[in-house]
């Protein structure tokens, strides 16, 4: 007997040309896409979802710079096709319980955070104990700012240093299919480095999903006894960036199509507001 796929069952309680059908069938695509790249709502398997995974879930729906309002709606497909997982006896009473994915609160403004110094200075220190392909991914996140979404598009040509030149430029796959070429930090170069000398060319650096390299990133919090998301990576970076230049440079390599966007990164605090005046 064939598996109910508990999206296509979801989905069935409106219309074919619902308005609302359409939105919650693209919601459930987006989140597919999300938790396990080149999937969709047909094709994901939404009654293998447990606890560890679910609650992954907004964090990854937030690197993708959603108002909350939005982020909330695409949670409410997913809690939609858990339930209709668990009403096909599909996912365990246990299980299901077990299950939580909170909607996420407030404005943008309110979420994240970007590292401190000192701990940048210990995430640094630890790479060197990662495998290569880990520290890469950090130090690309961190090093370029770039978005867990970008990190497994990243091919090995997407890396390049000119000849004779102290600068390391990786082109990143936003949205849209123009890439930004964004300059890497030199401190965060070496640990690319290791891990490129090891690649085909035109190989995939970083392939699975953006879930895989959320591990990396929780693991290496864990070992550090600290709580960030890969999103604070990026956050990290965009915050550097507007304390030794203007915003409009962090907005380029941020890869924001809005400034309001960027200012949103810009995390110094009221430190930064004090200096700003102290001479004036």
């Amino acid at each position: 007997m064939t598996t109910p796929n508990p999206a296509t069952v979801y989905l069935s309680r409106w219309s074919a040309k619902s308005d609302t059908r359409k939105t919650m069938h693209a919601a459930l695509n987006r989140v597919a896409d999300a938790l396990l790249g080149g999937f969709n709502a047909e094709s994901y398997p939404w009654h293998t979802l447990r606890f560890d995974t679910a609650r992954a879930i907004p964090a990854l729906l937030e690197e993708d710079d959603l108002e909350p309002a939005t982020i909330n709606k695409l949670l409410s497909a997913v809690r939609g096709v858990l339930e209709t997982a668990h009403s096909l006896k599909l996912i365990s009473d246990d299980d299901y319980s077990q299950i939580e994915i909170k909607n996420v609160r407030g404005s943008s403004e309110g979420s994240g955070r970007a590292l401190s110094d000192t701990e940048v200075d210990a995430l640094l220190a630890k790479l060197p104990k990662l495998g290569k392909r880990d520290a890469a991914a950090v130090a690309i996140m961190i090093g370029a700012g770039a978005r867990r979404v970008e990190v497994v598009k990243i091919k090995r040509e997407d890396y390049v240093r000119e000849l004779g030149s102290p600068t390391a430029r990786i082109s990143l796959y936003g949205k849209g299919r123009k890439p930004r070429r964004v300059p890497v930090g030199g401190r965060w170069q070496p640990f690319i480095e290791a891990y490129w000398a090891m690649l085909e060319p035109r190989q995939l650096a970083f392939p699975g999903s953006r879930r895989v390299i959320s591990l990396v990133v929780e693991r290496l919090a864990a070992a550090l006894g600290a709580k960030f998301t890969p999103h604070d990576l990026r956050r990290t970076f965009g915050t550097h960036i507007c304390e030794v230049a203007d915003v409009a440079v962090a907005q380029r390599l941020l890869g924001h199509s809005d400034v309001k966007t960027t200012l949103l990164y810009d995390r110094r605090g009221e430190g930064a507001e004090d200096d700003a005046v102290k001479d004036w």
